[in-house]
């Protein structure tokens, strides 16, 4: 039902106050249709509203007879929640009722039983709710327009097209939306009122022209011409042209395609929406329109095409990827990639080697909508462009086969830093062993940004073979590479750890922090006795890398170890090994030490000999 209700200062009240139960009754009779009844003859205004609120609530026929009563209360507020009560009901017998409520003199209540009517859905309220589409008061309107909506009858068209030029904004949109709801019936009087929608200076002059008798027709022709330009969003009305787009019906076809010659973004994004809606019946015009003088029409078009996808549109559409206009070229690419028939392949692979990177980046993204074979892209991982090297390397990485693998192999030496670090990726994310050693061998370049895309590739691959060159690179100064190497470590798990442990060790306090970091990424329990003689480290970060490591594996056999570490590492390092505990046992003593000891000397046999 239509919701725009100001309530006064009494109904306030009682909507903070009933939750509360001040005017509550006990439960038998707050739920009891016949008790609410009783109740709207209560001396208390506040108590009628309630009643009549929870009438509606309850949504009961037998209530209608003692709302349509309560309709004439002395109170406005409880006329005006009888009036909704009602509306919730739906029954058809109170839509006489309040019908004659239309003409209260109160707007609060002219509203409530406009929106009521709606509701209900009763023809029989269309000339009433008519009368009062141009209420003084934008809420009646709003209220009376939305109801004309929900009744759907074509009687009310006229007066509904004149409520879009209301100056209420919230008039408007129901009136557009009632119309949409009408349909069909409100197509040819909206294209009428579409078709009126002139350049008043340019109408002047025409009038001027023929006024006066001039009698040059090339003049007369060019100023109709130069209305085109000008009919734009400032010369049509519209929440009429929304109304006829949402509805999209085969007759607003010429006129949705005219449409494209606004300029106007919404406008034409409307035109797109119904000429969408329309469909198939919606293709032979627009095909006609491919051909159109203006770029600006021809992109839209094209744009639209792509939207209803019609296969009738195919060959069309493949003739216009030799516009020549980038932005057309473009859309038609991804018009043709949504419509997805094969016979675009050939022609879009043409494309690829378009001077435009945007038609060329659609051309990629359309190929892959026609599920093309991937070669067609590779020339692409060489593109000047990054966006379009990316969206290649993508497509291509999503079906890859074998002999997509051996060709990425071998562009690897062909290509310059920029490209072989797309394609390094992309063999990464293609997961074929075939591609480890050509990878390895990019490590030994000095490209930070090759280096790190290997790294990625590398731990992606998960190849055991690559360890050593990834320790390696855990004695890198750069944090970046660093953070690389150990991040494709983890990645490779177990077939890491041997070379792992040994940096453990080591004289670098940064590649023990690494290594350590790692083990605690793979979380073996085998790694728990190495990971112990860590927390001795004499480098704060390292120990405080294992005690972290050590809370990832969870194993009982540090928890000892943890607690006496705790006691002499700094109080606000305490904290966090006192987390690593609690995560391991799931109790929360803090950083007590005595009573974590405790604790672990009363249950360490219990949890030790559970865990073997």
């Amino acid at each position: 039902m239509f919701k725009d209700i100001k309530f006064t200062l009494t109904w306030l009240v009682f909507l903070t106050l009933a939750p509360c139960g001040l005017f509550a009754q006990d439960e038998a009779s707050t739920n009891d249709v016949d008790s609410l009844i009783v109740m709207l003859k209560h001396e208390n205004a506040v108590m009628r509203g309630q009643a009549a609120y929870k009438l509606g609530q309850l949504s009961d026929s037998r209530a209608v007879p003692a709302l349509i009563e309560a309709l004439q209360d002395e109170d406005l507020n409880v006329r005006c929640t009888a009036a909704e009560a009602l509306g919730e009901i739906g029954d058809p017998e109170s839509a006489e009722a309040l019908i004659n409520c239309l003409s209260d003199e109160e707007a609060e209540m002219r509203e409530n039983a406009a929106g009521a009517l709606g509701t209900i859905g009763d023809p029989q309220a269309v000339e009433r709710l008519l009368d009062i589409v141009w209420d003084e008061s934008e809420y009646v309107r709003g209220a009376a327009v939305w109801s004309l909506g929900e009744i759907a009858d074509a009687r009310a068209i006229p007066e509904l097209i004149k409520a879009l030029g209301d100056y209420d904004w919230g008039v408007q949109q129901n009136a557009e939306q009632a119309l949409v709801k009408i349909g069909k019936p409100a197509v040819e009087p909206l294209l009428a009122v579409l078709s009126e929608a002139k350049p008043d200076s340019l109408e002047i002059a025409v009038m001027a022209i023929n006024e006066l008798c001039v009698a040059v027709d090339e003049l007369r022709e060019a100023l109709e011409a130069l209305r085109e330009p000008y009919w734009g969003i400032w010369n049509i009305n519209l929440p009429a042209f929304t109304a006829l787009a949402e509805i999209g019906d085969a007759r607003s076809t010429g006129y949705l395609i005219k449409a494209f010659r606004s300029y106007d973004i919404k406008v034409c994004s409307l035109a797109v929406q119904g000429l969408a809606k329309i469909g198939e019946p919606a293709v032979v015009p627009l095909i006609a329109e491919l051909t159109a003088p203006d770029p600006v029409v021809r992109g839209w078009v094209t744009m639209t095409l792509g939207e209803i996808a019609d296969t009738s549109a195919v060959e069309p559409l493949i003739e216009t990827l030799e516009d020549p206009e980038d932005n057309v070229r473009a859309a038609a690419a991804r018009a043709l990639g949504a419509v997805g028939d094969p016979r675009a392949s050939e022609p879009l692979t043409k494309l690829l080697e378009d001077g435009n990177y945007l038609v060329r980046f659609n051309a990629v993204l359309a190929l892959a909508e026609i599920e093309a074979e991937p070669a067609r892209l590779l020339s692409l991982l060489t593109d000047e462009n990054r966006w379009v090297r990316e969206e290649a390397a993508k497509e291509i990485g999503e079906r890859a086969d074998i002999e997509t693998i051996e060709n990425l192999i071998d562009m690897l030496e062909q290509s310059n830093p920029d490209q072989k670090e797309v394609i390094a990726r992309l063999l990464g994310d293609v997961g074929n062993e075939r591609a480890v050693e050509p990878l390895l061998s990019l490590l030994k370049e000095n490209d930070f940004h090759l280096n790190l895309a290997a790294l990625e590739a590398l731990g992606n691959l998960q190849a055991p073979k690559a360890v050593d060159p990834l320790i390696d690179f855990l004695y890198r100064e750069d944090d970046d590479l660093q953070e690389g190497a150990r991040r494709a470590l983890v990645a490779i798990g177990s077939p890491a750890l041997p070379a792992l442990i040994e940096c453990v060790d080591d004289h670098d306090i940064a590649v023990r922090i690494a290594a350590v970091n790692a083990i605690g990424g793979i979380a073996d329990s085998s790694t728990v006795e190495v990971l112990i003689d860590a927390l001795k480290d004499n480098d704060l970060y390292v120990r405080q890398e294992a005690a972290q490591a050590l809370g990832k594996i969870r194993d009982y056999r540090a928890v000892g170890h943890l607690i006496d570490r705790m006691k002499k590492e700094p109080w606000e390092v305490q904290y966090k090994y006192a987390n690593v505990l609690s995560g391991i046992t799931g109790e929360d003593f803090g950083r007590d030490y005595k009573v974590w000891k405790k604790w672990w000397e009363k249950n360490k046999n219990d949890l030790l000999s559970n865990q073997r």
